[in-house]
């Protein structure tokens, strides 16, 4: 638009030099150049009113470009506030999910281990005939194609470490003397401070034991591992 303004001026200022030659024909100098300085005066009054003309329309433009960009602005900040809560309950539902289906697995585990209950005791087995009791962890894990270690010092460090007052049913126990692993049960319940758990007993074969109220079995507690998040 600047430009446009200074074509318009220039194009008045050769059109009065042409109105200055012409009257040095047919009037006096000085009358000429007083007529030719109004007619000077009211072209750059005209060209300023011009330009004062322009400007709000240039204002408005932007003013209203603004006023369109404000609004896309707030409508893409109004979709996004709606769809958080929906983002949000979608992580809520799978996080929901997946501990559904964890609960569900870990209920599998101690359902299948007690299904062997009355199983006798056969050093070294692994499977329905009799097992000891690594061999009977590893079996229950295999009926659900978890593939697990087959000793108990190999399940020692299988899975992920957890305190005891962290148990839940599926969980493994090892226990011992002198931190010396020996044997291994799978939790079936957690009551409190109260830990339920089945295992393969030399001396009485596939049973179920209360063990933390056991004056046998509680001194050989050494610690717990979690297969299922292994």
């Amino acid at each position: 638009m600047r430009a446009d303004l200074f074509l318009v001026l220039y194009l008045i200022v050769i059109y009065n030099y042409l109105i200055i030659n012409y009257m040095k024909l047919f009037f006096k100098e000085r009358l000429g150049f007083t007529i030719c300085g109004f007619i000077l005066m009211m072209s750059i009054s005209s060209c300023a009113g011009l330009r004062k003309a322009n400007e709000p329309s240039l204002h408005t433009t932007a003013h209203r470009n603004r006023s369109v960009k404000e609004r896309s602005h707030a409508k893409r900040h109004t979709r996004a506030d709606k769809e958080s809560p929906k983002i949000a309950k979608n992580d809520t539902r799978s996080h929901n999910h997946t501990r559904t289906a964890e609960s569900k697995l870990r209920s599998q585990i101690v359902a299948i281990a007690k299904s062997y209950q009355g199983t006798p005791y056969k050093y070294g087995g692994q499977d329905p005939n009799g097992f000891d009791c690594s061999g009977f962890v590893q079996y229950v894990y295999a009926q659900l194609d978890m593939p697990i270690p087959r000793t108990t010092s190999q399940l020692s460090t299988a899975g992920k470490s957890k305190q005891m007052n962290q148990c839940h049913p599926g969980d493994i126990i090892l226990f011992g003397k002198n931190n010396r692993v020996g044997h291994v049960a799978i939790v079936t319940e957690v009551s409190g401070r109260d830990i339920e758990v089945i295992h393969s007993t030399s001396s009485h074969g596939v049973v179920i034991s209360e063990v933390t109220g056991s004056h046998y079995w509680r001194p050989r507690m050494l610690f717990a591992r979690d297969l299922v998040h292994h």
